[in-house]
């Protein structure tokens, strides 16, 4: 017991040991299979205890893109300090808000299907400019035969501060306190996704801004 307490003592004072990022992060997502090939484009805000995630798939038709089919991702609110979610919804403009808990579906099915996720620190790497950690995060069930299925590379970098939300797949995200954000966090995986790799879809932060941003920036319409 007092092992565990701590655990999450120092992953505390790690924490709270690197500020919170407070601007815009920008990423893009390359991806192809025997479907479909295009990019995916995503803006995550963040601000102390709040962020917002819009997103945008431009799909690539005749080796060029195809801006007539890009589709947006309905943008998401989180509030930490709430703990809920809000998604506006970007055909009808509807809003719908619901608990962290509540929305944290892929925990609740890797509960249920009796699924294991194992994280593995992988050491130090540098992408780009940024100083990482390498990690594999898997998800392993024996009822699934097909090898690496559930597995993706992430990188992790302290060098920009902490953010409240991993970025670890298109249109996917772990946000604090989630069940996957969780396995993360014990396994020492704090700071910001620089790059995410999962198959032969790879997801990199390419820009990023640090600013304050108006409170209307996490409220939706």
């Amino acid at each position: 017991m007092k092992k565990v307490i701590f655990f999450f003592l120092l992953t505390g004072f790690l924490q709270n040991s690197f500020a919170q990022f407070t601007g815009v992060l920008n990423y893009e997502d390359d991806y192809s299979n025997d479907i479909s090939k295009g990019k995916v484009v995503t803006t995550i805000y963040e601000s102390k205890l709040k962020a917002r995630i819009e997103s945008r798939n431009t799909p690539e038709r005749n080796g060029q893109p195809d801006t007539a089919a890009a589709k947006d991702q309905n943008i998401i609110f989180y509030d930490f300090d709430k703990q809920t979610v809000t998604r506006l919804n970007a055909k009808t403009n509807t809003v719908s808000t619901i608990s962290l808990s509540q929305a944290d579906i892929a925990g609740d099915m890797i509960k249920k299907m009796g699924s294991e996720v194992f994280v593995q620190n992988l050491g130090p790497e540098k992408i780009g400019n940024y100083s990482c950690i390498h990690f594999i995060m898997k998800i392993t069930n024996p009822k699934v035969k097909t090898p690496n299925a559930g597995e993706k590379d992430i990188w992790i970098t302290k060098d920009l501060g902490i953010s409240n939300v991993y970025y670890s797949g298109v249109y996917l995200y772990y946000p604090q306190g989630s069940f996957l954000a969780k396995k993360l966090l014990e396994a020492g995986a704090t700071g910001i996704v620089v790059k995410w790799k999962e198959g032969s879809t790879v997801g990199n932060l390419i820009s990023y801004q640090t600013k304050n941003l108006p409170e209307s920036t996490f409220i939706a319409p």
